[in-house]
């Protein structure tokens, strides 16, 4: 395997790490900092914020300066970010902390996308990204493993696992010798222009719809199983949250598997359908023995996609506004991931349950497929 590539995916490991760290000692930090579940979700979604909001900046660096200074620099800024907050038990630091690893989270995506586009084989880099997308899930899989037996040994270790494991990929791109094309300068004509593929505007919708589903069953399953069951602590549940993230893993390695089968928009389409369906069904149900399996199976449904959004993201455009192309889709994408997470927190704290958070998803999910049936069959999408 190339070794940029095989780079792309350590980094996906660790950064699956750092994005849910706190959700996996959501009860200890909360103690720690007296925090509610709204305050808490501020916490685990500051990195959420930055990342999407750095997404577009960070595709047109990409784009500019080349593979390796923005290497460098998002992994400096994700072992930075991740190291900060063991100055002192501090929501305010922690938080702090949050958002500068979201910064590096958010310039590594269009560069790791970028570099796996560039240095695979045309007919695997759809296959290449769907295994980004993988090991990025066994990376949060191993921080509900991980952390929760950290976490008496100290609080800090809940920072400092996820930065001891960015320092040697830091060194490691340092050393690594990027080539593949070099970089260009986008034109202004040619980075709005990059706001006019439809294609980009559909798959960031379906995305978010995807990534977001992941990102809050992942957070807030043990939660929703600690309400089901009466008890009040979600620790006792967090394998419920293992178990979503390690489904989508493996949904999103076979889904890389399924392109050699099928094209990428059918995949696409249909997994946002059945997920309307599936929350429309987590709504409904009145066993608490159903949450689980309803929840894995909506895991798996919007994890098979990634590697089909990707593909047709990398057909959709110019190589020179890859880059810039990425960061779009993946800035609509998070920004509809903070607001599942808030979403489910505000229900939990204001009506007492997470179930009504299902019904809103299921309707967004059922009004996204046809917006995304007509803008990707639209004249103009940018991809065939």
């Amino acid at each position: 395997m190339d070794s940029r590539v095989a780079l792309g995916f350590a980094i996906a490991w660790v950064m699956g790490v750092a994005f849910l760290n706190v959700p996996a000692a959501l009860d200890p930090l909360m103690a720690l900092y007296a925090a509610s579940y709204t305050r808490i979700s501020l916490l685990m979604s500051a990195l959420f914020w930055t990342h999407a909001l750095v997404q577009i900046p960070s595709g047109v660096l990409v784009d500019r300066l080349g593979l390796k200074r923005n290497l460098i620099a998002c992994l400096g800024a994700m072992t930075l970010g991740s190291l900060l907050p063991l100055a002192g038990a501090s929501l305010e630091l922690a938080v702090a902390g949050r958002i500068l690893t979201g910064v590096g989270t958010g310039l590594s995506f269009p560069t790791v996308f970028k570099m796996i586009a560039l240095c695979s084989p045309r007919n695997k880099i759809g296959m290449h990204q769907a295994f980004f997308g993988g090991f990025f899930s066994l990376g949060c899989i191993a921080a509900y493993l991980v952390i929760p037996q950290l976490v008496p040994l100290g609080w800090i270790w809940v920072y400092l696992a996820p930065g001891l494991g960015f320092l040697p990929l830091l060194a490691w791109a340092v050393f690594l010798r990027v080539e593949g094309r070099p970089a260009v300068a986008t034109t202004a004509a040619e980075f709005l222009g990059v706001f006019r593929v439809r294609a980009a505007w559909a798959i960031g919708l379906y995305h978010s719809l995807s990534w977001g589903s992941v990102l809050a069953l992942g957070s807030w399953v043990p939660s929703l199983l600690a309400e089901a069951s009466g008890s009040g602590a979600s620790a006792p549940f967090a394998w419920g949250g293992m178990l979503v993230l390690l489904v989508s893993g493996i949904g999103r390695l076979s889904g890389g598997m399924l392109l050699f089968r099928l094209p990428p928009g059918p995949i696409a389409h249909g997994s946002i359908a059945v997920l309307a369906g599936l929350y429309g069904a987590l709504f409904l149900a009145e066993d608490p023995r159903a949450l689980l399996p309803l929840a894995l199976t909506a895991a798996a449904s919007a994890s098979i996609n990634f590697g089909a959004f990707f593909h047709l993201i990398s057909r959709a455009g110019p190589a020179g506004s890859l880059g810039t192309l990425i960061g779009l889709v993946n800035m609509i994408a998070n920004f509809g991931a903070v607001a599942f997470t808030f979403l489910f927190g505000w229900f939990k704290d204001t009506r007492g349950s997470f179930t009504d958070g299902f019904l809103v998803l299921g309707a967004v999910c059922l009004l996204a497929v046809g917006l995304g049936r007509r803008l990707l069959s639209a004249r103009g999408a940018a991809v065939r």
